[in-house]
């Protein structure tokens, strides 16, 4: 029994993980959105949980931006070791028929 990779299995994988990127970025998005509490109001309570909210609202995105970067880091070396599983069956094939 030899190892045989799918190889459209692991390319559909890396568009999956590519997709995730999208994913990350809107989520970042949406944090920026509905996070954002700027207003005109003044007054000790405001300003505490407005810079609160800032803080959470800065490292959710942060997270959601190294998160993006990674999903599409993930999509391209799945990407690219689908590319070797392809190149190294088509070498062993040709090895193969080379015996007969």
């Amino acid at each position: 029994m030899s190892f045989r990779a799918d190889v459209p299995s692991i390319r559909l994988l890396a568009s999956r993980l590519t997709d995730l990127t999208d994913d990350a970025d809107s989520a970042a998005g949406y944090v920026r959105r509905h996070l954002d509490v700027s207003s005109a109001e003044d007054g000790m309570f405001f300003n505490y949980v407005s810079r609160s909210v800032t803080q959470v609202q800065d490292s959710l995105e942060r997270r959601y931006q190294h998160l993006a970067r990674l999903m599409d880091l993930s999509g391209s070396e799945t990407q690219a070791a689908a590319d070797f599983y392809r190149d190294t069956d088509t070498e062993a094939a040709a090895r193969l028929d080379a015996t007969y």
